[in-house]
């Protein structure tokens, strides 16, 4: 039934089938000139928020967004990152808190894959 739904859409491929049909797993047709944008002078964000996929021979990747609301939804920005392999929990609680500084970061999503990770981070920072 869910086949019928999606058909052979680049989405059901992935999701349904377990394929890699983009670059890095996207679904979405992805194009920097209609996705990325400088960041606006003065842009105020109604939340800022963190979000760390964990790694050590892949990269680490943390990833700081923006929301705004506006008339009629939200937009989102993300506009910092840090993509890094072999670094120790020492190094990420550090670019945690760096980021974290920077930014003045309201919440902080991490992959619950590695809670040894997220008590060493919330610890050191």
């Amino acid at each position: 039934m869910v086949w019928k739904q999606y058909g052979n859409t680049r989405f059901a491929r992935q999701e349904l089938w377990g394929e890699f049909t983009a670059s890095s797993g996207l679904v979405w047709d992805f194009t920097i000139v209609e996705h990325v944008r400088a960041l606006p002078k003065n842009i105020r964000f109604d939340l800022i928020f963190g979000v760390i996929d964990w790694g050590f021979s892949d990269p680490t990747a943390i990833e700081i967004s923006g929301m705004q609301k506006t008339a009629r939804d939200w937009d989102l920005w993300t506009f910092d990152e840090y993509y890094e392999a072999r670094k120790t929990p020492d190094q990420i609680a550090s670019e945690v808190a760096r980021l974290n500084e920077l930014h003045q970061v309201n919440v902080w999503l991490a992959d619950s894959a590695r809670p040894d990770l997220i008590a060493h981070v919330q610890a050191k920072t």
